[in-house]
């Protein structure tokens, strides 16, 4: 039975290099699964690893020839010190969770304000298209059969369907430039609650350590809300932006484009920078309704 027990007791997973094998890989699962906000499944892998640590730890000193002082003096200290770096990992991870659950409801707001295209309105995409095909094919003409005093034409006063589409344009840039907006008010009002919450923690503070500890907390918290703020951006509105911002600086004059600002719809780093991305779209189509006028 001596090759049996040698390749297959339970005790082989606790050999050096097959341990750090195991440890490696649930270590690894619990960082994908945290990067996934699957905070219960990476908790039961770190504790799966502090069960094989504690266990080769008991394991070494039972097999061990050493006195007994010294078996318990091994014990004690290794299973110590690996007791409170699991017990700091599970409350690390806790409040990681705790401080991303607000940012749920932050994209939640943002969801239920954001206004679905209605079935008589063409899609931002679809009104870049038109106007781009326009601008290939020429401007449309629209001439009157009537004629007026003198034989001259008489100009119709009914709209160009490429007007029609100038409009369509000028509302989705305008609607667009709301919701970003909307949601760079969001992103202040859910960054001020997040310091308000941690701040009232200032007040139990006793030492300079812990007041500093939690003034690194309110960052983190900042960061975090901005960063959500900025994936929401990117997910939902940074496609149709640059679009429509493109349709109508190709129906402007030369002059109107802003190539400072233009950087900042594709690569947006704080959310003071959707006023900034709201604002020139506003320009822009108050500068296209001028030149309808």
């Amino acid at each position: 039975m001596g090759l049996w027990k040698e390749h297959f007791h339970p005790s082989v997973l606790l050999r050096w290099e097959v341990l750090g094998w195991i440890l490696g890989m649930l270590i690894a699962v619990a960082a994908v699964l945290l990067f996934f906000d699957q905070y219960l499944g990476a908790n039961m892998c770190f504790s799966l690893s502090a069960v094989f640590v504690f266990s080769k730890i008991t394991h070494a000193a039972s097999i061990s020839a050493d006195s007994t002082w010294h078996r318990l003096l091994f014990t004690f200290v290794l299973c110590g010190l690996c007791g409170v770096a699991i017990v700091e990992t599970l409350r690390g991870v806790n409040s990681w969770a705790a401080r991303r659950a607000p940012l749920e409801q932050l994209q939640q707001k943002s969801d239920s304000k954001a206004l679905e295209p209605s079935p008589d309105k063409p899609q931002v995409q679809n009104s870049a298209t038109a106007a781009e095909t326009r601008n290939s094919s020429g401007p449309a003409r629209t001439e009157s059969p009537l004629r007026g005093p003198n034989n001259k034409p008489m100009v119709a006063t009914t709209p160009s369907p490429s007007q029609d589409e100038d409009q369509i344009l000028i509302k989705d840039a305008l609607e667009l430039a709301r919701k970003i907006a909307q949601l760079q008010d969001d992103c202040f009002t859910e960054t001020r609650k997040e310091q308000d919450r941690i701040r009232k923690e200032l007040d139990g503070a006793t030492t300079e350590e812990e007041r500093g500890q939690i003034r690194a907390r309110i960052a983190a918290a900042v960061k975090v809300v901005s960063w959500r703020a900025l994936g929401f951006y990117k997910d939902r509105y940074r496609t149709d932006a640059i679009a429509i911002r493109d349709a109508l600086l190709n129906k402007l004059p030369k002059g109107s484009r802003m190539e400072a600002i233009e950087a900042t719809y594709e690569n947006a780093a704080m959310c003071v920078h959707f006023s900034v991305i709201a604002d020139d779209l506003r320009r822009l189509a108050r500068l296209m309704q001028s030149e309808i006028k």
